[in-house]
């Protein structure tokens, strides 16, 4: 299925504008999401535009892992070329009394709202904002080296940055960070695609040629449920893994299909 589609989420938990950053940043965090907004925290609702056909549990478990409930509302295809009938910035939330304020949180600073300038210095791609908590849990390096600045991380694979700062001035690449990055390995059979679980291409293939079949979706899901998955600290890319780990189950389908 190709295009665009609109899709409106309720979501549940947020109590705060700092909870509406978390909630956009984990809806913007899933393959195929390109923007997401929360016009106002207290209405519970957010919305997208996302690639037609999108699986709704990819987004329910993205805010699943951030702490939030949510199902989809309702959905619809954009026209081609048409623009969303939305802002694609999310308004800025008051932090007064926010349950997420930076004094509560003080290793974090919201995502900034102006995402056009966020281009990875090395390859010129656009990235995604991600926590610095993330970042200082996932570096080899002193950190020392962390500008109490925002950082973005960069998915592009034959890119050797991994994250780097708002402003374009810092990065660390692959050899600065403790895990091996899926996104920049996509090939490597070897590299975890679910770093909360520790599972690899190699061994979902491993099963799927063994039994015919792949059970790691509904073993990455249990695991979310048992609140057992910390994506936000294990995962380089800082968020939920599952939609990589859809990616790879269906191309080892596709692939023993073709065998």
């Amino acid at each position: 299925m190709s295009g665009q589609e609109k899709i409106q989420l309720a979501v549940r938990g947020m109590t705060c504008g700092g909870c509406a950053t978390h909630v956009v940043k984990a809806l913007e965090s899933v393959p195929g999401v390109q923007s997401a907004v929360v016009a106002d925290w207290k209405a519970g609702q957010a919305t997208l535009v996302a690639d037609a056909g999108l699986d709704e549990q990819t987004l329910v478990t993205a805010l699943t892992a951030a702490g939030y409930g949510g199902a989809i509302q309702r959905r619809h295809p954009m026209r081609e070329g048409s623009a969303p009938e939305f802002s694609l910035e999310t308004p800025e939330q008051p932090m007064a009394d926010s349950c997420c304020a930076p004094a509560a949180h003080p290793m974090t600073k919201p995502v900034a709202v102006a995402r056009t300038a966020n281009l990875c210095p090395e390859c010129g791609q656009k990235g995604k904002s991600i926590d610095s908590l993330t970042v200082k849990a996932m570096l080899s390096v002193s950190l020392t080296q962390v500008r109490p600045v925002s950082y973005l991380f960069c998915g592009t694979a034959d890119c050797p940055v991994v994250y780097f700062s708002e402003d374009g001035e810092q990065a660390f690449t692959t050899a600065q960070v403790r895990e091996r990055v899926h996104q920049k390995e996509p090939n490597g059979g070897d590299v975890f695609v679910c770093y909360c679980f520790r599972h690899t291409p190699d061994s979902i293939r491993a099963e799927w040629e063994t039994t015919g079949r792949s059970t790691v979706i509904d073993a990455v899901n249990a695991g979310i449920r048992a609140g057992q998955c910390a994506c936000g600290i294990r995962n380089p890319q800082g968020s939920c893994c599952l939609g990589n780990v859809r990616a790879v189950v269906k191309q080892v389908e596709e692939s023993t299909a073709k065998a």
